[in-house]
């Protein structure tokens, strides 16, 4: 009697496939983690994640943070195994893991709807030249070192909620159109000037373009663009914060700011 063969998927194979992985390095301390969740769409296959210590590669369970501590000190390469990542990736989630840099760019990832990675304070690295994909609902970079022009990015149609910080990044955002759709935008800390279009501030609730050295010129920019859509906003009770080491509004700014208030927004100048 023929026996039936069964097929496997080929991580090694995989491996050698640029469409089937997610890399980054962590720089770690011995007994350090290491803390990644990813979450596919239904019907992907089974993934795994190879840690780059040479211990076993573990199974991916989706939306499940993963854990892993490395015995001894050490720069090494997180790669997550997977077939038709393009296809079934959605979610990367990175978030306090000593990333030191992010070998695969987001955008080779069509389907992603959330990118979040938080105070990964060794991370250094230019994303200027990253592409946010098209599907992005959320997106958060809270990582102080990394740097580049963020001017040319063009914000998905579905954005909600759009978060950077870090003090290197720059460019002039009155390039930049706010999503009808966006909840919350905040551009705090970073190097970026400039004002973006605030024409549809529907469900908006946050606005934080604090400590950013924003001219006296951007602040009344904020302001008045703010009055003129404040109309359409639905939300009671929005916040404006333009603080820190921006300048003060100027006396036309200062009627603005005033105007706001009375309509119930929390703004604070300097």
């Amino acid at each position: 009697m023929r026996q039936r063969r069964r097929v496997l998927f080929d991580y090694g194979a995989s491996m050698n496939d640029p469409a089937n992985y997610f890399t980054y390095l962590v720089t770690v301390a011995p007994a350090q983690t290491t803390t990644p969740k990813y979450t596919f769409a239904v019907g992907a296959p089974a993934a795994r994640v190879d840690w780059g210590d040479g211990t076993p590669t573990t199974a991916v369970v989706s939306g499940v943070e993963m854990n892993h501590a490395y015995a001894g000190a050490g720069t090494f390469a997180v790669t997550l195994i997977a077939p038709a990542q393009a296809t079934y990736l959605t979610q990367i989630d990175i978030n306090a893991d000593k990333v030191t840099s992010v070998l695969t760019p987001i955008q080779k990832f069509p389907k992603l709807t959330a990118f979040r990675a938080y105070t990964n304070v060794a991370w250094v690295q230019n994303i200027g030249d990253w592409v946010l994909p098209t599907g992005l609902v959320y997106f958060l970079v809270s990582v102080s070192s990394l740097f580049g022009d963020i001017s040319g990015w063009i914000l998905p149609a579905g954005l909600t909620y759009f978060y950077i910080y870090s003090s290197s990044l720059s460019g002039n955002t009155s390039g930049l159109v706010l999503p009808a759709g966006l909840i919350e935008y905040k551009a705090s800390a970073t190097s970026v000037n400039g004002c973006p279009n605030l024409d549809s501030m529907v469900v908006i609730q946050i606005i934080l373009a604090n400590d950013t050295a924003l001219i006296q010129a951007s602040v009344d920019l904020y302001l008045a663009r703010c009055v003129a859509n404040e109309g359409d906003t639905t939300w009671a009770t929005p916040t404006l914060n333009l603080g820190g080491t921006n300048q003060a509004p100027s006396a036309a700014g200062l009627l603005d700011k005033a105007t706001l208030v009375a309509a119930g927004w929390i703004v604070t100048t300097n």
